[in-house]
């Protein structure tokens, strides 16, 4: 008997979509054609290949909509340190991706010679 006449579910109700959820962290300025790339090509792909595979793939990426660079530097580090654990605690795996170029924070501009 199926599942309403008091019998098992059925196969398709007892398979739990799998999650890989993680955090892309970089310096935002002069990794852009980056971030770029893996938001409108490589991350479209890796949804498509996991859902083939019965995972979700979820990108968190907290550059964007972000205030100003003041705002960013209050509210970043605890920002991003949620993102990161709430992406250990339901991820199947994958939980933080960097991307590290040729600037790491602020950089005051040169001063004239």
């Amino acid at each position: 008997p199926g599942f309403a006449q008091g019998g098992a579910p059925s196969a398709a109700l007892a398979v739990q979509r799998r999650t890989v959820r993680f955090l892309l962290s970089s310096s935002c300025p002069d990794t852009l054609i980056e971030r770029l790339v893996l938001q409108g090509d490589v991350i479209p792909f890796v949804e498509r290949y996991a859902r083939l595979h019965d995972f979700e793939c979820v990108m968190v990426d907290t550059h964007w909509g972000s205030g100003s660079e003041a705002e960013q530097k209050i509210a970043g580090y605890n920002t991003c340190m949620a993102e990161i654990q709430r992406c250990h605690q339901e991820s199947q795996g994958l939980a933080y991706v960097l991307i590290e170029a040729s600037r790491y924070g602020f950089r005051a501009p040169p001063r004239p010679i």
